[in-house]
């Protein structure tokens, strides 16, 4: 080649996607490719699908942020729920505080 002879790389056609989307299906990315956090309920206590009255409790999410800003995301859990971080409301279900991943 020329002494000054330039390499560049094809660039890839995400389809406006993250290149690892499929790879990594637990993780979120926003429209610009940065990682977004996804909550989760705790290794071995899964989100119970259950839902309250107002609608709250079937996944994780900070349900009552309005009202409580700052509220770590919840969701309700199986009644066979071991960890000792599982508490019971006032709707009697058993509920979990989720965890965060990227």
């Amino acid at each position: 080649g020329m002494k000054h002879e330039r390499c560049t790389p094809d660039e890839p056609d995400y389809n406006g996607g993250h290149p690892y989307d499929s790879d990594m299906p637990d993780s979120a990315y926003s429209n610009n490719g940065k990682y977004t956090e996804v909550w989760k309920a705790p290794e071995g206590c899964t989100c119970s699908g259950y839902k309250n009255k107002h609608g709250y409790g079937g996944h994780c999410s900070a349900w009552e942020d309005k009202i409580a800003p700052g509220q770590i995301p919840w969701c309700y859990t199986f009644p066979n729920c071991t960890l000792s971080t599982v508490r019971r409301g006032s709707f009697g279900q058993p509920h979990v505080d989720c965890t965060v991943t990227y």
